[in-house]
């Protein structure tokens, strides 16, 4: 701890220091995670005597930001939460899946092609009102149901009576 810190700083630096010990950090990595904290909130606060800008720097909270560190990089979601979604959506066969197929599934634009958020399924195109009636809204081609995969009735015979 610095020359001159408070009282509140102090406990802080030892509680910080105490659970990352608790978490098996060693004890000399415990206390550098340790000061590196308290000496943040010092600068945030004013208390410091020099700050550099990402310790000053106003950071939204998460539920400020609202899900905008949330993956969707350039590849769209990572094969495990395409996987976990479709755990919570109860679709059989996901462990067999690929990450395609997975996106494919669950009713989303395969990873690569333009994402315009999730394939709507069959439905005219908004941009076209000209589009017949039944054409994919998603430029992908995807015209699945939200997680709901087409039948195939190849295999079904008419029976006429």
């Amino acid at each position: 701890m610095p020359a001159g810190s408070s009282s509140e700083r102090e406990r802080q630096y030892e509680h910080v220091k105490e659970g990352a010990e608790r978490r098996g950090t060693s004890t000399g990595r415990a206390k550098e995670i340790a000061s590196r904290t308290v000496n943040k909130e010092r600068a945030r606060s004013g208390e410091a005597k020099s700050a550099s800008k990402t310790s000053t720097r106003d950071r939204k909270s998460a539920p400020q930001r609202g899900g905008e560190r949330s993956h969707s990089g350039p590849k769209g979601p990572t094969r495990d939460q395409l996987y976990n979604e479709a755990k919570q959506r109860g679709i059989a066969g996901r462990s067999h899946m690929t990450k395609q197929q997975l996106a494919k599934a669950l009713g989303r634009c395969p990873p690569g092609r333009p994402q315009l958020g999730r394939c709507r399924g069959l439905k005219s195109h908004r941009s076209n009102p000209t589009a017949p009636a039944r054409t994919p809204l998603c430029p992908c081609g995807n015209a699945g149901q939200r997680g709901v995969s087409r039948v195939d009735t190849s295999q079904y015979v008419s029976v006429k009576s």
